[in-house]
């Protein structure tokens, strides 16, 4: 799904849902099975994507059945904060998560995403903060697609997330938002944190 709807390609709800629907048939064109375009997919646009929750557990079991030994492991300690009370007044505001490497070889974070226009994330490893990464095909200035960052095993660094309460000025009321970050974890290739916030005018 994207935005909450089913893949529609008569009537694509967004940019992004054009990329998926074009993404899939480019995959099925080279003559990959089912299973293979499911893989491609959800390593390009997140196992969320994936709106059958029994191939989303069924893809996850194969993935640990046949993940190295010496993978690299992204873990969090937090998934989820509530920003409190967000104004337009107030203006863009900022939290940080934590994310380790907890496996054996180097974690490599190639790209971060958002679930809407209004938050961005970046990655801010060893003091030096990385570009800003959007939803994408919402119409900001996509970051260099060869940026990436290695974190060596035992090491941390910091997604910094960022939400604009301008972009939806006249929204009021409870507000999720998630970022995923896109890794070369065999399993958990896209680790996703959510904010939750209460915007007012």
């Amino acid at each position: 799904p994207c935005c909450g709807k089913p893949l529609d390609k008569e009537k694509p709800c967004c940019g992004a849902m054009t990329q998926m629907i074009d993404f899939i048939d480019q995959k099925v064109s080279t003559g990959a099975d089912k299973d293979a375009v499911i893989l491609a997919t959800a390593q390009e646009f997140g196992l969320e994507r994936l709106a059958n929750e029994s191939d989303r557990s069924s893809l996850r079991e194969k993935l640990l059945a046949n993940a190295p030994k010496d993978a690299p492991k992204i873990t969090t300690a937090e998934t989820k904060k509530d920003l409190g009370v967000v104004t337009i007044k107030k203006g863009v505001v900022t939290t940080e998560f934590v994310i380790k490497n907890e496996g054996k070889s180097d974690l490599v974070v190639d790209k971060l995403s958002s679930s809407c226009g209004c938050t961005s994330a970046s990655l801010v490893y060893h003091g030096t903060e990385g570009p800003q990464f959007y939803m994408a095909g919402h119409g900001q200035a996509e970051p260099d697609p060869n940026w990436k960052v290695s974190i060596a095993p035992g090491d941390k660094a910091k997604i910094k997330v960022y939400y604009d309460p301008t972009v939806h000025p006249d929204l009021t009321g409870p507000v999720t938002r998630e970022v995923s970050i896109h890794s070369n974890d065999p399993v958990d290739f896209e680790t996703t944190l959510t904010i939750t916030l209460n915007q007012e005018n």
